[in-house]
């Protein structure tokens, strides 16, 4: 039961962390699209 829950733990950390890094992702992308549609009205 231990062990179970001690992987169970690790692979919800794992996922926070790549939850994480999309999200970083997905605000990188929007910024980038938002300088180039600024710079693209210029």
């Amino acid at each position: 039961m231990q062990a179970q829950l001690t992987l169970a733990h690790h692979q919800l950390r794992q996922y926070a962390l790549q939850i994480e890094d999309l999200a970083a992702l997905q605000e990188r992308n929007r910024i980038a699209r938002e300088i180039h549609d600024r710079s693209a009205m210029r």
